[in-house]
């Protein structure tokens, strides 16, 4: 009796670990933050940067997801941290749901003060104090939003409160704290 349940599980996890690698896996449940189109949308980003097609991201497929996100190029240790906070089960890999998990909590929860001055500086590349409308687009998918051109043209002039044509450290913040809450 009990050499047949031995059997049977071994025949079960073979079974499940064969779906897997045809990529017939059963769908594990999404985050409720994102509607359907989102969702999609994410996994084939996922599946797309996905190159040995095991399901998981290593460092290098992370890297080069975040860098199409962001349309910028990163360095290594850049990304040793973002990594290590998606992959929640320590295994040195990021599964499509831990990379799902990570841009939910992004979206759901707005960053500490201190947390968005770092942000600005990091992507304030000429380091003038000043970011631009890409730059924002960058800073924007980093947090796990993602707005089309023109809606990202009208946030930005709306946020431009001296219409220099650049967002200061202090219109930054009333953008992160006032207008992306009430989105």
């Amino acid at each position: 009796m009990f050499l047949t349940k031995v059997l049977l599980a071994k025949n079960v996890v073979d079974y499940i670990r064969q779906q897997i690698l045809r990529g017939a896996a059963p769908r594990l449940r999404r985050p409720s933050v994102f509607n359907e189109k989102e969702n999609e949308y994410y996994e084939k980003l996922f599946k797309h940067f996905d190159q040995n097609s095991d399901y998981y991201l290593d460092k290098e497929e992370l890297h080069n997801l975040v860098n199409f996100q962001t349309n910028n190029e990163m360095h290594d240790c850049d990304i040793s941290k973002p990594f290590h906070k998606m992959d929640i089960n320590s295994d040195n890999r990021v599964s499509v749901q831990e990379y799902l998990h990570h841009i939910s909590k992004c979206r759901m929860r707005l960053p500490r003060k201190h947390e968005v001055e770092e942000i600005f500086n990091i992507y304030d590349s000429n380091f003038d104090a000043h970011i631009n409308l890409d730059e924002l687009r960058q800073i924007l998918l980093y947090m796990g939003e993602n707005y089309a051109r023109d809606d990202l043209r009208n946030l930005f002039v709306s946020v431009d409160k001296d219409k220099d044509g650049l967002i200061d450290n202090y219109e930054f913040q009333d953008l992160i704290f006032t207008k992306l809450r009430t989105k």
